[in-house]
């Protein structure tokens, strides 16, 4: 069983999930029955002390000389004695509720000097006037309390959503928000606010730099379409209908629609089915809208001569934004009755930019300042280059370009079009080509492309005899679509080259998917079906047997299954089999022929495999503790190493040069860390860390420098220890923050990302972290806090690609996080954030594909399935709802081939284990049956699979994806 299958469990525990956690901990431990850290997780899911104390004596049984299960033993018979000592007499009645009267006399408690006088009955004394008064104020305010909150549910529940809310607001109010009960998860995040409230409780400013609750971006599930690639443009068809009317607009994540209908704006869901709210304060046809890229905002301008920010999360507008020139307002009203303001928002979602014919303006969203205002626009179209520094602005047959930052123009493009018309235009996504619309003297409408940093033309794509409505670029770039009155066509945006027209009606707009798999002609859904998963793989890419016949022994502690370990070592694929006690090492030359057993091995079981030039090691365990062996792919080169006791017991190992390291658990010295050079004599101890010393169970190789951390026993604290290979040279960085609550232990996740040492420890005055070191104690520190403190938080699968790091948060209300970073702290942020509240499994086994993240996430709806993300909220997203509704497929060793990923499944629609891949085919199913072990191999996917020919053998399967 692996680490992450343990790390997954601890999750789990950390999260409340102690059944399934359970489970997953009962499987190791068969699997690997001298596994104390199991063992003790296992313990932490049982509340039941006698059931703790049960489990111990098992432990005890099954591994007698663990100095973990002694102490636990010790821990637990030290608390039963406590509590059987400590244990009270049963308390004293309580007094009667009327008490007996009291003595007439009590001669102990009155001063002995003091001569005794007749006592008189005492009068009930009466409250003050104030109490009483209070004690009536406090009832009636309690009454009326309750009588509202009552009178509340009562409204919610059964008259509200009859009835249209209007939010005051000048000019005259029109209805403001249609509240619909019950739409689903994709509007939660903008329904959050509730009942809206009155303009004047918000605050003069609003500032969206840090990010709320409800301004966390939804998540979004990919439909089942192929990316749109140039190659299968001509595969495109229109998919969807959308059911609303007018203008509209998508969200950036796709979760919604923005349609403008009349002087209203409706916010409709992702299908186009249903209207969640409604935006009604405009007193004229609103014009142009724009949503700020978390979503938590919408800017809209009107005929009605303003411009007005929405809050989403309260269905509310928040402010109007007038320029400081309002003579330019009057002008452009005289001159053009007609004409609205156009809208944009920056793509960082800090600045408002607003055009009508004659003049542009532009505020920042914090403050509402307005940062410059500029004669000379011309306001119809607006749009922000991809960086933002750039605001392209379209109107009456002219584009212009200005500096986003001050207003400065920055060029001009004359006579592109009729002077009646607005040029359609669209900034590539690198934000160097901007294409738009211009008429030859032929005059056909043709879409003309410029290089944005010289303004020089770099081509022309031709094409329509009618004005051009929509321009828009794919999301790689590679692909210019440009759309008019009945049809669309998409060129290759280098070449010009056209790759296919499509049929459509009315054109209103045009803009490519996020995900890059969907086009939508405005409300026309245009899209490539992916392979059916139900379909075989193309003809020539089916999975070959290489050997078949392979032993396909089970048993409770040792669930082994065909090739086992398979290790690429020297130009050879090496694995082993297993039947009953015995173990074999075989290796393979990736052919039938070439397969071959090479020796028989006395051993008991593997704990891990590594290879160093043409050497293969073994970690294996034997009758009486374990060793290290090696082989040359010879029967005689395969020899015993060096033999550890019961005593030790084997953490993790590390091949770096012509050296193997591995850490050591001593019951004695605590944790230790060896090296060997394959040599009895130079398998040597480097350093004992001390009693107290254990989960030594991670080493990374940093600027040629081993780390690894400790958890010491007796400080009940992580350490960070390094080494250059030598006594002296192995020391403790730093001890990091403690934990004292329970043994608390955590994984850093230790990462090398470009040569620098990166890992998430907590801090209980700061919260959860990310960490780095440069091997000094002073240059240990945390770069970002991302998550409160807490001992039900964690963050966890610290992850390296190319271009960033990237890992996940588990917070305390069970929510999950996706975070990634550029190693420092501004470039630190949050990608997604699962909505709290459901015990599920956060994102794991992160790889990369071409620079796209994929891992394995639990969203609470579709069970632990496959994710991708591009490095933003708009392109995470679920690959493939392989085992569809709320089951799981929990897909697993995830491996990357020739661009494709391929990784197993343990759960499909069919209930078989099977290996899948995504490749520019779609996802689909490589085979049905039970795979095991995998690995990479002269570029294919070697894999231990059941032999269809004998069900009761395993094979060794080739794959070339």
């Amino acid at each position: 069983m692996s680490d992450e299958e343990l790390r997954q469990a601890i999750t789990l525990i950390r999260g409340g999930n102690l059944d399934q956690a359970r489970q997953i901990l009962v499987q190791i431990i068969r699997a690997e029955p001298n596994n104390d850290k199991a063992w003790g997780w296992l313990i932490e899911t049982l509340e039941d002390e006698d059931d703790r104390l049960k489990t111990i004596e098992q432990w005890l049984k099954v591994n007698p000389g663990s100095p973990v299960a002694r102490k636990a033993m010790e821990v637990i018979t030290a608390r039963r004695i406590a509590q059987a000592e400590t244990t009270s007499p049963p308390p004293p009645p309580l007094p009667p509720e009327h008490p007996p009267k009291p003595l007439p006399q009590m001669p102990q408690r009155l001063p002995q000097t003091a001569p005794l006088k007749p006592k008189t009955p005492a009068k009930k004394k009466k409250s003050p006037r104030w109490w009483r008064i209070t004690v009536r104020i406090s009832a009636i305010l309690g009454a009326g309390l309750i009588l509202g909150i009552v009178s509340f549910w009562l409204w919610q529940t059964y008259l509200a959503p009859f009835f249209v809310i209007t939010t005051p607001s000048p000019p005259p109010p029109t209805p403001t928000a249609s509240v619909t009960p019950d739409v689903g998860a994709t509007a939660t995040a903008l329904i959050l606010g509730g009942v809206p409230q009155t303009p004047e409780a918000v605050l003069p400013t609003l500032s969206i730099r840090t990010p709320t609750p409800a301004a966390t971006p939804t998540i979004q599930v990919a439909s089942e379409f192929a990316p749109i690639t140039i190659e299968n443009a001509t595969e495109l068809q229109p998919i969807q209908q959308l059911a609303v009317g007018g203008y509209a607009v998508f969200s950036p994540s796709w979760n919604f629609l923005a349609v403008a209908n009349s002087n209203e704006i409706e916010i409709w869901d992702a299908k186009g089915e249903k209207t969640i709210f409604i935006l009604g304060n405009h007193t004229d046809t609103v014009t142009s809208i724009a949503f700020s890229p978390d979503e938590r905002l919408l800017v809209s301008g009107s005929k009605d001569k303003t411009v007005r920010l929405w809050d989403l999360t309260k269905m509310m507008e928040i402010r109007q934004y007038d320029p400081s020139r309002p003579d330019l307002v009057e002008k452009a009203s005289r001159q053009h009755p007609d004409a609205g303001y156009a809208v944009a928002f920056s793509p960082d979602g800090l600045r408002i930019a607003a055009a009508m014919p004659g003049f542009l303006a532009v505020w920042d969203i914090n403050t509402a300042a307005e940062l410059f205002v500029r004669e000379g626009a011309v306001g119809e179209k607006l749009a922000f280059s991809p960086d933002g520094s750039i605001l392209a602005d379209a109107g009456e047959g002219i584009v212009q370009l200005w500096d986003a930052s001050n207003g400065d123009k920055l060029h001009l493009v004359p006579s592109v079009q009729d002077e009646s018309g607005a040029p359609s235009l669209a900034f590539s996504p690198d934000g160097i080509t901007l294409a738009f619309e211009t008429k030859d003297e032929q005059g056909m409408q043709n879409i003309s492309l410029i290089e944005t940093k010289t303004w020089r033309p770099l081509n022309t794509c031709r094409g329509f005899e009618t004005p051009v409505a929509g321009v828009a670029f794919s999301i790689d770039g590679s692909i210019l679509a440009a759309g008019t009155q009945g049809s669309i066509r998409l060129w290759d945006a280098l070449t010009c080259t056209e790759l296919v027209t499509l049929e459509a009606g009315d054109i209103n707009g045009l803009i490519f998917a996020a995900d890059g798999r969907r086009l939508v002609n405005d409300l026309l859904i245009y899209a490539i079906p992916a392979t059916s998963a139900s379909q075989p793989v193309p003809e020539g890419a089916q999975p070959e047997l290489v050997q078949g016949g392979l032993p396909k022994a089970y048993n409770p502690w040792n669930p082994s299954q065909g090739a086992l370990f398979l290790t690429p070592a020297g130009g050879w694929l090496y694995f082993f089999t297993s039947k009953e006690d015995s173990w074999t090492l075989w290796k393979s030359g990736g052919t039938t022929v070439s397969t071959q057993p090479i020796a028989d091995l006395p051993i008991k079981g593997l704990y891990a495999s590594a290879a160093i030039d043409n050497t293969l090691y073994l970690v294996a365990f034997q009758e009486n503790g374990w060793a290290i062996w090696k082989s040359d792919g010879t029967d005689q080169g395969t020899q015993k190493v060096k033999t550890f006791d019961m005593n030790k017991r084997f953490y993790t190992l590390l091949p770096v040069d012509q050296a193997l390291y591995f850490t050591v658990l001593d019951n004695v010295n605590g944790g230790e860390l060896w090296r060997s050079d394959g040599s009895e004599r130079g398998t040597v101890l480097i350093r004992a860390l001390g009693g107290g010393t254990e989960d030594l169970t991670e080493l990374v190789l940093v600027n040629n420098t081993l780390y690894f951390p400790a958890f010491n026993l007796n400080k009940l604290s992580v350490q960070l220890w390094k080494s250059d290979g030598t006594r002296t040279g192995t020391m403790m960085v730093k001890e990091l923050p403690s934990i004292t609550t329970k043994l608390f232990r955590y994984k850093t996740f230790l990462t090398n990302f470009n040569n620098n040492l990166f890992f998430v420890a907590p801090d209980p005055t700061q919260g959860w972290g990310l960490w780095t070191s440069d091997g000094s104690a002073e240059n240990t520190r945390p770069i970002k806090t991302v998550l409160p403190f807490s001992v039900n938080a964690a963050l966890t699968n610290l992850t390296a690609m190319e271009e960033a790091l990237y890992f996940t948060a588990l917070a305390e209300d069970n929510s999950w996080e996706l975070w990634k970073s550029d190693g420092g702290p501004d470039g630190t942020i949050l990608l997604i954030r699962q909505k709290p509240g459901r015990q599920v499994i956060p994102p794991g086994q992160l790889t990369s594909l071409k620079n796209t993240l994929y891992f394995v996430a639990d969203d609470g709806a579709y069970g632990a399935e496959l994710w991708r993300s591009n490095g933003t909220a708009e392109t995470t997203m679920l690959v493939k709802d392989i085992a569809r509704g709320g089951r799981s497929s929990m897909p697993s060793r995830l491996t990357v081939i020739n661009n494709t990923l391929l990784f197993t499944v343990e759960n499909g629609n069919s209930g078989e284990p099977e290996l899948w891949q995504v490749s520019p085919d779609g996802t689909l199913r490589v085979f049905k049956g039970l795979v095991n072990d995998l690995a990479r191999y002269q570029e294919r996917l070697f894999f231990s699979a059941d032999d269809p020919a004998n069900p009761f053998d395993a094979g060794l399967w080739r794959y070339a994806p």
